[in-house]
């Protein structure tokens, strides 16, 4: 299955979009827990997909073309499909997808995207 790769390119003028100015990786670990008395318990990871990232990114100082270019990727995928998306600070490639997001008018001109990002297992 081929799948969309997450915007460099702003759409309008064919420049390179800038990278997320931050962004916080929170690791998700699914399990099973067995408890037996004198409080021990014993813990198993649960199924083959029990690992997986969510990425809270966020681009600032973008011109209104690059804002247009992030947000209307994303509002076409409406957070039901899956996209790749290379990490800039490790440039590997994951299967995305982005339930939520939001935009922010700073200045003249100036906005502010946060993307919250999910890995889905392949």
């Amino acid at each position: 299955m081929s799948y969309l790769t997450f915007p460099s390119i702003d759409t309008s003028t064919s420049k390179t979009l800038p990278g997320p100015s931050s962004f916080n990786t929170d690791r998700q670990f699914k399990f099973k827990t067995a408890n037996f008395g004198d409080r021990y318990s014993q813990n198993v990871p649960d199924g083959i997909n029990y690992a997986w990232n969510e990425w809270a990114l966020e681009w600032s100082e973008l011109y209104t073309t690059e804002r247009d270019t992030i947000v209307n990727f994303l509002e076409a995928r409406q957070g039901t499909e899956t996209f790749n998306w290379v990490n800039p600070s490790n440039d590997i490639t994951y299967k995305i997808k982005c339930k939520e997001f939001s935009d922010r008018w700073a200045k003249a001109g100036i906005w502010s995207v946060t993307a919250k990002f999910i890995q889905v297992p392949v």
